[in-house]
This record gives C-alpha cells, sequence and structure tokens, in this order.
C-alpha cells in the first residue's frame, strides 16, 4: 500500500469517527431534553389540584378497600426519538392504586415546547372510584 492509499484510508476512518461521534452527542442532546421534559411534567402534575385531592382521597379508599391504597404518577415518557421527530406533547396520568386494582383518575396532556400542562381530563366520570364499575 503507498502513502497515498494510508492516507486516505485514515482521512476516511477519521471522518467515519467524527460523524459517529457527532451523532451520538446529538443523541445524548435529545435522551437529556427528554428526561428533563418528564420531570418538569411530573413535577406540575404534583402540584395540580387534582392531585391534591386525590391523595385526600387516600384514607378512605384504604379504609374501603381493606389494605393501603395508593395515588399514582404515570407519564408516557419522551424518548429521544421523540426529540427527534419533534412530537411535541406528552401523556400522564394521575392513578388510584388499589392493590390488585388501579384506576386512572386523571389523564393530563402535557406541552413540551411550552413546558406547561395543556389539558386535564377527569376519567372517573361515570365511574365507582371503590369498585371500578360503571355507577
Amino acid at each position: 500500500m503507498t502513502f497515498k492509499g494510508i492516507f486516505i484510508a485514515s482521512a476516511l476512518l477519521l471522518a467515519s469517527v467524527h460523524s459517529f461521534a457527532q451523532e451520538d452527542k446529538e443523541d445524548k442532546a435529545a435522551r437529556l431534553k427528554a428526561r428533563s421534559d418528564n420531570a418538569a411534567f411530573g413535577k406540575q402534575i404534583k402540584m395540580l389540584k387534582e392531585y391534591k385531592d386525590e391523595l385526600k382521597k387516600l384514607p378512605k379508599l384504604s379504609k374501603e378497600n381493606g389494605h393501603p391504597a395508593k395515588i399514582i404518577v404515570e407519564i408516557d415518557s419522551a424518548g429521544a426519538d421523540d426529540v427527534i421527530a419533534e412530537n411535541m406533547t406528552i401523556n400522564g396520568y394521575i392513578k388510584e392504586d388499589l392493590g390488585d386494582m388501579s384506576i386512572t383518575a386523571y389523564e393530563i396532556q402535557f406541552d413540551r415546547a411550552t413546558q406547561k400542562i395543556t389539558a386535564v381530563k377527569n376519567d372517573l366520570d361515570g365511574v365507582d372510584v371503590s369498585t371500578g364499575d360503571d355507577k
């Protein structure tokens, strides 16, 4: 192999390594952005009046069901693919965990562009919380 051939091979190798490193940096930035959006959304959910109202129901729910109940926040987490695809909304849920049964009390939408909650939907309308059956 000549000096010219070695030089070209080295240049191509360096170019591909640089390209790979750049893609890795962009992917890492996208993952960090998604993680920060998820954290901001979770904090905002816990500040909602609806979340605080659900927490107030815990003693009654625990007593009715005979075992400890929990209020859970679930987020359909944004991932790096969502950041890259510019998917600008995340859905989250406030759920009542009643042991062997979990009921979604509220569905919440979060706008990643404005970093604000845009909609809160009560999913318990027409559902008996203690049994999960329609009223």
